[in-house]
């Protein structure tokens, strides 16, 4: 039964599983979502390719926030890392920075055609990244609390993130 429910992991009786392959998956998200950031300037005439380069720069540089932010809270939880946390640090500060950059990009100038706010700055980025990591892998407790069984982190990654990105947009967007 591929869709089944997994009742034996919310009784207590079962070991939680995480997805197969999530490595790959990882690496192949990352790939995506760089390209969906830097490509979401609409061409690289009249000076869009900068705005496509800095998208690229604030897409690297908020996984590797949310890497570290990540990484650092797995020694302090587990005194080891978790792969997972680690995974999910990294996907939920790609999902917020590219609701940051999506937002950005969809505000146009009339007369030169171009983002009004210039994207992140790096040190933005980073930060953005961090606080996601730190509010997606602090909503994992409070799913198993409640037991609600969310095999692929859909909550912490998709919906923390995706709030956070939005707030983002409000405390970092500069005109």
């Amino acid at each position: 039964y591929v869709f089944s429910a997994r009742i034996s992991r919310l009784k207590g009786g079962g070991r939680k599983k995480d997805a197969p392959f999530i490595s790959s998956q990882v690496i192949g998200d990352l790939q995506y979502i760089l390209g969906i950031n830097a490509g979401s300037v609409w061409g690289i005439t009249g000076g869009r390719w900068r705005l496509g380069a800095r998208a690229a720069v604030a897409t690297i540089m908020s996984s590797i926030g949310g890497g570290a932010t990540s990484i650092v809270i797995s020694f302090y939880k587990t005194k080891k890392l978790q792969v997972n946390l680690l995974i999910n640090g990294i996907l939920s500060s790609i999902v917020s920075i590219t609701g940051l950059l999506n937002v950005l990009f969809s505000f146009f100038n009339n007369d030169r055609n171009l983002a009004l706010c210039a994207v992140s700055r790096p040190w933005h980025a980073l930060i953005i990244g961090s606080v996601s990591a730190a509010f997606s892998i602090s909503v994992l407790p409070l799913l198993d609390r409640w037991q609600i069984d969310d095999p692929v982190g859909v909550v912490p990654i998709h919906l923390t993130s995706s709030i956070w990105g939005m707030i983002a947009v409000g405390i970092f967007c500069e005109r």
